[in-house]
Parts: C-alpha cells; structure tokens; sequence
C-alpha cells in the first residue's frame, strides 16, 4: 500500500499588516499550494540592547493585544492558526522551519532602514537552513522606490505625488480575503495572555477604547465612515 506524504508547509509571517485581505503575502502563499502557518513573532527586546528601538510603548502593546486577538478569530474562521512566538526574529523563524519542515516563509516587506536590516539578519539565517524569504509590498500602494520626481528624488508634497501615481496607472485592485487557509498540525504556540500586552494597575486605556477599534473590522468601519461622512465635505473641512 503507498502512502502520501503531505506536504511541507510554507510559513507566513505578520509584521505591522495584520489583516486578511488585499495581503500580497498571504495570497502568495496560498497559490503555492501548500499548507500555510500564519505566525507573530514578538521581538521585544530588553531595554538597551541593539534591538530595544523598535520594541513597542505601552499604548502599542495595547494596541496589539488586541489586533493580534481579532487576527486570530479571522484566521480562526477561515480554518488557521495563529501560532505565537516571542524572540529575535532570525532565530526564532529558522527554529519554526526546522521544526515544522517549512523551506519558504512568506513576508511583508519592510519600508524603514532598520525593517530591512532585519529582513537581511533573517534572509541569512534562513539560508543557512535552505529556507527561503520570499518579501511582499503589504504596507504601501506602490512599491517605495517606484514614485519618483523628475529628479529621481522621492516627492515632498502630495499633490505631485498623487500625480504622478495616477499618471503611473494607480495602484492594483485591493484582492478579498481568502474564505479558507489550509493549515498544516499546528505547532506550540505562545498564549497572548501570557505575553502581558495589556495595562497593569491603573486604567489609563479608557480613552483608547472609547475611540479605537483595533483590528481589520475596525478599519473596515472607520473607512466606511470616512467616506460617508468626511469625503464628501473633504476638499472644504480638510
């Protein structure tokens, strides 16, 4: 009797765009065939080390709890996991490959020097392992170098800019997201609780819940009500 052996899963890993749809990554990964593993990696470094920079304030992880628990329910509905890991970057993902049998991990692509210094750090780890990066545009309509002025110079104000992007054609049609993700035995993954995103004593997050509603349901709904109620009186009120 011969037996099928599944296939091995490609991972695909969130950084600062955590939705579903018009997700370059996400739908690169999916046409791969491939079970995907949608995975968070939390990078918080201590205080003082190299990579304290960019580890996120107090209304931030706030913020990301709860982005990262409706990421979860819409991975959740669409038949996926969301593994949580917490770690530098390049070792915990070469760690994930090994251990789930990954060679590819899927990524957003990142727009400032020191994102792309990371991507470069994780690119090496990952290629010591046979593991390749494969980087998408998720955060930005063009790619950042693709508008440029005559000059060859990025633009300073925004009506050139608008021009010359429709002048370029505009960006691509947003794509839907996905109605199924096929997952592959999910590894161990952190619980978010566990990661003490959210305030201790005092409640000083009142105000952010009043007025904010993280996740891409909530920007769904803040954009809708741009365009209904600010756009139409945009070019007088801005």
């Amino acid at each position: 009797m011969s037996s099928v052996m599944p296939l091995a899963p490609v991972i695909l890993w969130f950084r600062n765009d955590l939705r579903l749809a018009d997700h370059a990554a996400l739908h690169a990964a999916l046409e791969t065939g491939r079970p995907v593993l949608p995975v968070f990696l939390l990078d918080d470094a201590a205080p003082g080390s190299s990579a304290s920079w960019d580890a996120p304030g107090a209304a931030s992880r706030w913020w990301l709890h709860h982005s990262l628990t409706a990421l979860a329910a819409a991975l959740a509905d669409a038949g996926a996991p969301l593994i949580l890991r917490r770690g530098a970057a390049a070792a915990t993902l070469a760690a994930l490959a090994r251990e789930t049998g990954a060679d590819a991990v899927f990524a957003g692509a990142a727009i400032e020097p020191r994102g792309r210094a990371r991507e470069r750090e994780v690119a090496t780890s990952l290629a010591s392992a046979a593991v390749a990066l494969r980087r998408f545009r998720t955060g930005s309509m063009f790619p950042p170098d693709a508008i440029r002025t005559g000059a060859g110079t990025g633009f300073s104000v925004y009506t050139p800019f608008a021009r010359a992007a429709y002048a370029a054609g505009g960006p691509p049609g947003p794509r839907p997201a996905p109605a199924r993700i096929p997952a592959p035995a999910a590894p161990a993954s952190d619980a978010l609780a566990d990661w003490a995103l959210l305030p201790t004593g005092p409640d000083w997050a009142g105000g952010l819940r009043a007025t904010w509603t993280p996740g891409e349901e909530g920007a769904r709904a803040r954009l809708a009500r741009f365009l209904d109620t600010a756009l139409p009186t945009y070019a007088a009120t801005r």
